[in-house]
């Protein structure tokens, strides 16, 4: 029976290349060969490479953690910095008498930190699709780098431009037109410890617009001046918009540490830049400005951290509010060149396309230099006084060959 029975292959065996030659299953196909074994030597060398991996890494890491904190860090800003300004020729009228060329101006402003905490005014404005936009992009940037501090503000102003004979009732050709500029602006202050950029965007108005004819004329009734007869030949009425963006940067400094930590500069030098545009003016300035004397500075250099942190204390620390820390005394000089194609109180502003009855060409190229003096006993107080003098601004103006000069008055308060 057992012969008889038909023979049973294994279906796996049913094609003569499916068995090995111990009839063992076939190997699965394979990409790569098979791994070789490892020596000891072989084994030793990839974990002490790994090791030397780890240690680089845990350097990078100490390394960013150190450059994270002694970075430049400031002391906290006043929650509010106000600043007045009063500019007059009457200072120094015995140089080149009063009331010339640029005669009066006043000029207010406050900056204030950007701090947009949750459920504040300012939080609710970011959110804002389009009018938050400006702020969200202001406060990503300001995160991003972490050193630098946003300021918003605001600003008025007022200025007054008039010929040397104030008296005189017709056109003077050969002198300035007599302009006034009476403005209202906003203002957004990015710095960190060697930089500031200043964007001011005004919208001001000239001729009737100014005042300026009304301001001048009651001051010099209070005060018993001469009587400005010739108001009724200024810059024609306007209203225009003028925008202005401001750097300064500070490429050079000697710095000294006083009361253990507060450093402070005896000598600095910050290169200074200006470009104007619009009606009013269309310019692009460049100039140097040099102090000396004791400049406190208000931001914590690396070098000076490190050395807080080895003694204890934990920068940044605010600056002492009263007494000899917190006080400052310098003074300084800026020589500036302005490159200037339109100034709107000489040339007349071509919005809305009125026509002045006096207007003058302007020179092109125009030299600037202020000299002063800043004080600040304690840190809620600063004051500010310079001269200015200007160089010829018109071309065929007789009585502006030798350019203008005027003093420049600067109180400054500090809200903690």
């Amino acid at each position: 029976m057992l012969a008889a029975m038909p023979a049973v292959v294994s279906p796996r065996l049913s094609h003569a290349e499916d068995a090995g030659p111990d009839d063992s299953p076939p190997a699965e196909p394979s990409a790569e060969p098979s791994a070789e074994p490892v020596s000891n030597e072989e084994l030793l060398y990839e974990i002490q490479r790994l090791r030397e991996r780890v240690e680089d890494l845990e350097e990078e890491r100490e390394s960013y953690v150190r450059r994270q904190n002694t970075r430049p860090v400031r002391a906290p800003f006043p929650d509010v910095e106000y600043r007045f300004m009063f500019e007059n020729d009457i200072f120094i009228q015995n140089v080149h008498g009063g009331d010339e060329a640029y005669t009066n101006g006043l000029r207010s402003w406050f900056l204030s930190p950007l701090v947009l905490e949750e459920g504040s005014f300012g939080a609710r404005l970011r959110d804002r699709p389009i009018l938050g936009r400006p702020l969200r992009i202001l406060d990503d940037w300001q995160t991003a780098q972490g050193e630098s501090v946003v300021r918003l503000g605001a600003v008025v102003g007022h200025q007054i431009f008039t010929p040397e004979d104030i008296e005189e009732r017709k056109v003077i050709k050969e002198d300035r037109p007599y302009a006034g500029w009476l403005y209202l602006g906003i203002l957004a202050e990015i710095s960190n410890d060697k930089t500031t950029v200043l964007m001011e965007l005004d919208v001001g108005g000239t001729g009737k617009y100014s005042l300026a004819k009304e301001a001048q004329r009651n001051a010099h009734s209070l005060f018993g001046a001469r009587d400005p007869n010739g108001w009724n030949n200024q810059i024609a009425s306007s209203i225009t918009p003028q925008l202005y963006f401001t750097g300064d940067h500070r490429f050079f400094e000697i710095t000294r540490e006083r009361f253990s930590f507060i450093p402070v500069h005896i000598f600095d030098m910050t290169v200074h830049a200006q470009t104007a545009l619009g009606f009013r003016e269309t310019s692009q300035s460049v100039g140097t400005i040099f102090r000396i004397g004791w400049i406190r500075h208000p931001w914590y250099s690396a070098e000076v951290q490190e050395r807080m942190r080895k003694r204890g204390d934990d920068p940044p620390i605010a600056l002492p509010t009263f007494g000899a820390q917190s006080a400052q005394i310098y003074i300084f000089s800026r020589l500036e060149s302005i490159f200037v194609l339109r100034n709107g109180t000489i040339q007349g502003i071509p919005f809305p396309f009125t026509e002045s009855k006096h207007t003058l060409n302007i020179q092109p190229l125009v030299f600037e230099g202020e000299t002063g003096i800043v004080a600040q006993p304690f840190n809620l107080f600063e004051a500010r006084m310079s001269v200015i003098h200007r160089s010829q601004e018109t071309k065929n103006g007789f009585n502006d060959a030798n350019g203008h000069s005027w003093a420049q008055i600067q109180l400054g308060l500090n809200f903690y």
